[in-house]
């Protein structure tokens, strides 16, 4: 037990009221000021003279659902203890389903381009933006439970998502689900990597740098012959490290689309993991690895319609590695929002817990671009003050972490919403608080509390047993036990 002087305790209440007014100061202020209105049009809120009194404490329950509870009867008793609203683990579960497609509304609303800003040296180049494409996967917990798919269009400069969609595993990954914007560079993996998709952004005026199979994506020669990608490679005879590349053309839908390929030559070693890599995959699918599929373990073979004279094989190489930032992006999200498996059985709890979790994503994502500049602007000042040049190994020690960046903006954004909690908060709203505690009835006996009130109530625990009156503690200790 701590006592502390009466300016101890108001200097401790000020701080505690500061605190409290976070998610209004703080949070609040970034959100969309049409969030009430599309909160009652979408169906999220219902009655006017509900428990909850507005659009944001409905959105902060969400995502307390999301990022620090375990459970809607959990839910339940953050509601009483942050003031937000004292609703049954059935209400809340209730609410979140009903809100799905509002989160879908703030999840693209804080996702608006004009939120975002573009990159000079690109558009000065005449290109947009570069955006990398990819998904990942949820499962719902259980042995059945059902696995959940987001599609991700990600910007490579500024570490913003600018496109989401949230599907079952038989939605495919495919640049058709997204809207494709002109003059921007979309990169992405072989899943990707198919003519519809390529023609797809050729009309639209966007660009390409994506992993593919020549099986599955046959090429032609500016005369018109079948173009050989295996022949062409073994033509080369190149040694390991060596880049080749050489114009194409394909076929969709009655016209002709004009490709690069480019090519790198693997190292043994990784040539070798590659193919142990394949040969793993082929056991597991029960199919036999094709020669062609063993050679072309050897290379990289990626494929742009990025002009030559603007990129070089080799940036366009370096902007295919750049796609791994993506994969980065899907463990932050998984690892710090701690969501590798979602608390759903519907699909409706499922999906409206996939968007909350984007958008926290998305909203602590602000705080952690301003932390970024801060720091960069002061290390920028440090550096002036000192006029001094650094040497090569020092200024690596000096790179930011991005990893940690996020992490104390994830754990800034959790505190935010869950808000402050005293031992004089908790007492004051115990008799709002039981029946979010206690149990439901059930056919199981709760055995520490059986066995104790049989040694503190030995007649109490005989008589709810069905018995008569007790003849001694053992006796009902033994009945508790049975």
């Amino acid at each position: 037990m701590f006592f502390h002087s009466n300016d101890t305790i108001e200097e401790v209440v000020l701080q505690d009221s500061l605190i409290t007014d976070s998610w209004e100061q703080e949070v609040v202020p970034f959100l969309p000021p049409n969030l009430e209105e599309f909160a009652w049009r979408l169906g999220a809120m219902k009655r006017k003279g509900g428990k909850i009194r507005n659009a944001s404490d409905l959105l902060r329950g969400i995502l307390a659902y999301v990022l620090c509870v375990g459970s809607f009867r959990s839910l339940g008793a953050w509601g009483v203890q942050a003031d937000v609203a004292d609703l049954a683990n059935t209400s809340w579960r209730e609410r979140m389903r009903k809100s799905c497609d509002w989160l879908f509304w703030l999840l693209n609303e804080l996702m608006r381009p004009e939120r975002q800003e573009p990159i000079p040296c690109l558009k000065k180049a005449g290109y947009e933006e570069i955006k990398l494409v990819d998904a990942s996967q949820v499962k719902c917990l259980g042995e059945d439970g059902k696995i959940w798919r987001f599609h991700c269009i990600y910007s490579l400069c500024t570490q913003q998502l600018h496109q989401v969609l949230i599907s079952s595993t038989k939605v495919a990954e495919s640049v058709l689900n997204f809207v494709l914007e002109k003059g921007v560079i979309y990169v992405h993996d072989s899943a990707y990597g198919y003519r519809a998709a390529i023609a797809a952004l050729c009309e639209a005026g966007a660009y390409t740098v994506t992993a593919f199979y020549p099986k599955s994506f046959p090429l032609e020669d500016a005369e018109g012959k079948e173009f050989s990608v295996i022949a062409w490679l073994k033509r080369q005879r190149a040694k390991a490290k060596a880049i080749r590349s050489c114009s194409a053309f394909f076929w969709e839908k009655g016209k002709r689309y004009e490709v690069r390929v480019v090519a790198l030559r693997r190292t043994p070693e990784q040539a070798k993991r590659n193919l142990k890599k394949k040969r793993k995959s082929a056991r597991k699918d029960h199919r036999k690895l094709q020669e062609e599929t063993m050679y072309l373990a050897q290379w990289v073979l990626i494929l742009t319609t990025l002009p030559a004279k603007d990129w070089t094989a080799q940036e366009v190489l370096s902007l295919y590695r750049a796609r791994w930032q993506i994969g980065m992006l899907f463990k932050r999200v998984k690892q710090l929002l701690r969501q590798h498996r979602i608390r759903a059985k519907t699909d409706e709890t499922a999906t409206a817990t996939v968007a909350a979790i984007l958008v926290s994503w998305v909203l602590q994502q602000e705080v952690a671009v301003q932390l970024r500049s801060f720091l960069e602007e002061m290390y920028h000042d440090m550096e002036l003050a000192q006029e001094s040049d650094f040497e090569e190994e020092e200024a690596m020690e000096q790179i930011l972490s991005e990893w940690r960046i996020q992490q104390v903006s994830v754990d800034l954004f959790r505190q935010q919403v869950q808000g402050p909690l005293t031992h004089q908060k908790v007492f004051a709203c115990a008799p709002q608080l039981q029946r979010h505690l206690r149990d439901s009835p059930r056919k199981r006996v709760h055995q520490w509390q059986r066995i104790t009130q049989s040694l503190v109530d030995p007649e109490k625990t005989e008589k709810s047993l069905g018995g008569g009156k007790s003849r001694n503690t053992g006796s009902a200790l033994t009945a508790a036990l049975a």
